[in-house]
């Protein structure tokens, strides 16, 4: 007979703050990505590139100025991250109640590196609805954001 013992380990408040702003970064940068596909209106074909009847061969002239584009929006991820990291405060006991692994999972995330593998829905809303629709949960949950969600590419 095998028991299986699952040993909770107590929510730090200050650690649990940090995890939520880094879930909403990643979100936001989730919506960012997904209303470009909606434009793109194409799984397999980055939102970027022109039509394949492309006689002028355009995509491949400026793969790697996209390439360079997506490492800085990466950088710019990461540091908000950190900013947000430095500006958030601990949970109160509130919100250790409200913000629990139900809302961190509500929070979409990148399916591989910073890439999705499913088709975007409800298209052509706005990045900053479909960024409230998707990561309202977890945004309410890092108190540094609404000091610089205004500041988010793509408002």
């Amino acid at each position: 007979l095998l028991a299986s013992v699952a040993i909770a380990h107590p929510r730090n408040p200050q650690t649990e703050s940090i995890r939520f702003c880094e879930a909403y970064v990643q979100c936001a940068a989730v919506a960012l990505l997904e209303e470009r596909l909606c434009l793109g209106n194409s799984l397999l074909r980055p939102y970027w590139l022109p039509d394949s009847r492309d006689k002028h061969n355009c995509h491949e002239k400026l793969r790697n100025d996209y390439i360079k584009l997506e490492k800085m929006e990466e950088k710019l991820d990461n540091m908000l991250t950190s900013c947000l990291i430095r500006n958030t405060v601990p949970f109160n006991e509130q919100q250790m109640k409200q913000c629990d692994a139900t809302t961190l999972k509500s929070a979409a995330k990148f399916s591989y590196g910073r890439s999705i593998y499913y088709v975007p829905t409800h298209c052509f809303t706005g990045v900053e609805k479909r960024r409230e629709r998707e990561c309202g949960r977890v945004q309410s949950c890092c108190a540094a954001v609404p000091k610089w969600v205004s500041g988010r590419p793509g408002n």
